[in-house]
C-alpha cells in the first residue's frame, strides 16, 4: 500500500472539515488484513468481508482493481473514483473547504485525462522529486503539476508555482488554499523574471510553456542563478516534423518549438548533461512530445 504516507497526510490536513477514511479490503484472507493493519499501524476503520472481488463489498462499489479510491459525499453518494495522486483534489473539491474556495469542477476530470498520457511519475523522476526538495514550475497554469510536486517533495519540501496570468495566479492560490497545501508558494512572475530566490532550488520545470517565452534568454538566466550547483531544468514540448527546420519564429506561432533549437539554447545559457527523450509521450490528439533534462554545473561557470 504505497498510498499510506498520501492517506495519513491527506487524513489529517482534511479531518477538521470532516474528512472519514474508511479502508475496504477485497482480500479473501481477512486474517492477512488484519496483520496488515496492526503491521502499519492504521488507526481508521477497516473492512473485511472475505468475498474477494464477487463480495457484497466489491459489488457495492464497482471495485475492478486496486488500490482504486472513492470519494463520498455526505448524503453517502458516491461523487468522484480517482487514483491516488488525485484523492487530495477530490476530497478538497467535495468538501468545499471552510474558506469556500474549491478546485473547479472540470479540474478533476480533465487531470484524470491528463494522467493518461502525461507520465506524471517519469516527470517528477526525471526532476529528482523527493522529499524536502525545492521545485519551481514554470507556466503552472491550473497547477496539474504544482499539485503533483507538492505530494512528491511533503510538507519539508518547497513549490514555487509561477505565472504572469493574473487568472491563473488566483486560480493557483485558491487551489493551494482548497487543497490545504502550505508547501505551494504562488509567484507572480515577469516576462523575463520567474522572481525566484537564487541558488535555493533542486529543480525548474517547464511544461508546454517554453514556446511561449518570448525573452527566453533572460529567462534562462534567471532559471541557472536560482538552481543550485548541479540542480536540474526539466523542459517538455512538442513539435511537428514539418516544422522542426523552421525559423524559431515560425515554431511558436504555432506553438511549438523544437528540441534541437531549445538544447542549442540551454547550453547558450550555460547548462549542461542535456539528455533528450524523443519520443516521450503522445497527447490525446497522437501529437508525440519530447523531453530535455538539462543541469547547472555542478561548479558554477
Amino acid at each position: 500500500m504505497g498510498e499510506l504516507p498520501l492517506l495519513k497526510r491527506i487524513r489529517t490536513d482534511f479531518e477538521d472539515e470532516g474528512l472519514v477514511l474508511v479502508n475496504v479490503s477485497v482480500d479473501r484472507n481477512c486474517d492477512r488484513t488484519r496483520k496488515m493493519i496492526a503491521d502499519r499501524s492504521l488507526d481508521w476503520p477497516q473492512v473485511c468481508d472475505g468475498g474477494g472481488f464477487e463480495g457484497e463489498l466489491a459489488r457495492a462499489f464497482s471495485v475492478d482493481g486496486t488500490p482504486t479510491q472513492y470519494v463520498l459525499n455526505r448524503e453517502g453518494r458516491i461523487v468522484s473514483k480517482v487514483t491516488a495522486r488525485l484523492l487530495r483534489t477530490a476530497v478538497a473539491t467535495a468538501l468545499a473547504g471552510a474558506s469556500g474556495s474549491r478546485v473547479p469542477s472540470d479540474v478533476l476530470r480533465e487531470e484524470s485525462r491528463r494522467d493518461r498520457w502525461q507520465r506524471p511519475d517519469d516527470v517528477l523522476t526525471a526532476l529528482g522529486a523527493k522529499e524536502g526538495a525545492a521545485i519551481a514550475d514554470i507556466g503552472a497554469g491550473r497547477g496539474y503539476f504544482t499539485a503533483r510536486i507538492a505530494d512528491a517533495v511533503g510538507s519539508a519540501g518547497r513549490v514555487y508555482a509561477v505565472e504572469i496570468d493574473p487568472r491563473e495566479i488566483e486560480r493557483l492560490t485558491a487551489r493551494a488554499t482548497a487543497e490545504r497545501r502550505p508547501n505551494v508558494s504562488v509567484i507572480a512572475g515577469k516576462p523575463d523574471d520567474p522572481r525566484l530566490p537564487e541558488g535555493a532550488l533542486d529543480a525548474v520545470l517547464i511544461v508546454n510553456a517554453y514556446h511561449e517565452i518570448e525573452h527566453y534568454t533572460a529567462m534562462l538566466e534567471h532559471l541557472h542563478r536560482s538552481l543550485k550547483p548541479g540542480g536540474r531544468l526539466v523542459i517538455e514540448e512538442h513539435v511537428a516534423d514539418s516544422r522542426r527546420a523552421a525559423a524559431r519564429e515560425e515554431q511558436v506561432r504555432s506553438h511549438e518549438i523544437a528540441p534541437a533549437l531549445v538544447e542549442r539554447e540551454l547550453r547558450a545559457a550555460g547548462f549542461d548533461q542535456i539528455e533528450r527523450r524523443e519520443p516521450f509521450t503522445r497527447n490525446e490528439e497522437g501529437d508525440a512530445r519530447w523531453l530535455i533534462v538539462a543541469r547547472r554545473p555542478a561548479e558554477a561557470k
